[in-house]
């Protein structure tokens, strides 16, 4: 902690971080943000079923685009970074 309230803010850049160095991300929770947060670092997101198996969860491109845009940021920041991300994934905004 900073003392400045930039906690979480650190949190996240070392969650990013390790996203980044990942290939593949495991959850048995099927509703969380991790998800889509993981499928914007590159990773592949496995859902993991109630009999232990794995199945593969593709993250829509209006799903990363509507959690990367936020209108209470600016949005052309966040319209070049989410064009960067969908690039990296073969398509284009």
């Amino acid at each position: 902690p900073d003392g400045r309230g930039h906690e979480q803010f650190y949190v996240h850049q070392r969650t990013v971080a390790i996203l980044r160095a990942s290939e593949n991300f495991y959850t048995v929770d099927h509703n969380s943000a991790m998800t889509v947060e993981a499928a914007l670092c590159g990773c592949r997101v496995w859902f993991v079923q109630p009999d232990g198996t794995a199945q593969e969860h593709i993250t829509s491109e209006a799903t990363m685009r509507r959690e990367v845009m936020n209108p209470a940021r600016d949005v052309w920041p966040a319209w070049r970074f989410a064009n960067k991300v969908l690039t990296f994934f073969g398509e284009k905004i």
